[in-house]
């Protein structure tokens, strides 16, 4: 086949009408092929670059639930930490914890309707992830509009942070606790709006 190749290029077409179609064949050929391998690494690239998303990996992690893209908010804790606020399709607030490319822990703290549902019960709603001594994340939705602040056990006040997120007010905290997790909830004027402790009634 190498023969008839440079045959198609040396000698007058004229004297190898037979071969035209042969070399139109084989030039048609090679364009196909190239055509798919540039098809291929585009899509391997493009693989590449989803697998590496973080909104991607949230999706997959998350399973049934549809995120919506356009209302992730990203926290940046520190080199390799970060905590993503996300809603899905039905409105429920979802939070990520992040190490570098791979997801800690997830979990749904609230919705943005506010109409009655399982996470607006009380007028704060938390949860804790504890991993040994490596990862530590509380964080919690005030569904209370007059609660301005929260004492968590033993954790200092500077060490819980408040994020406003699409109108509802959110905290969170990475310091390390121990069980159980004592909550209050404080107006401005410092008076007592939440408790959830054993001993008393909110």
């Amino acid at each position: 086949m190498r023969i008839i190749d440079r045959l198609c290029f040396l000698v007058p077409s004229i004297w190898f009408n037979s071969l035209k179609g042969r070399c139109s064949v084989r030039r048609s050929l090679k364009f196909s092929i190239v055509i798919v391998v540039i098809i291929t690494i585009i899509s391997l690239l493009l693989a590449k670059i989803k697998y590496k998303d973080d909104f991607h990996k949230m999706q997959s992690f998350s399973n049934s639930s549809v995120l919506i893209k356009a209302n992730q908010e990203k926290i940046v804790l520190d080199e390799r930490m970060r905590i993503y606020f996300i809603t899905d399709s039905m409105d429920y607030i979802h939070f990520f914890l992040f190490d570098q490319k791979k997801i800690v822990t997830s979990n749904i703290i609230g919705s943005l309707k506010d109409s009655y549902n399982y996470f607006n019960q009380n007028n704060i709603y938390w949860t804790y992830f504890r991993k040994s001594d490596k990862y530590s994340l509380l964080v919690g939705k005030v569904n209370h509009k007059e609660i301005s602040s929260v004492d968590i056990n033993d954790i200092s006040p500077t060490d819980i942070k408040y994020y406003d997120f699409k109108g509802h007010r959110l905290f969170y905290s990475t310091t390390f606790t121990e069980s159980p997790i004592l909550i209050r909830g404080y107006s401005e004027k410092g008076e007592l709006l939440y408790n959830n402790s054993p001993a008393t009634l909110q």
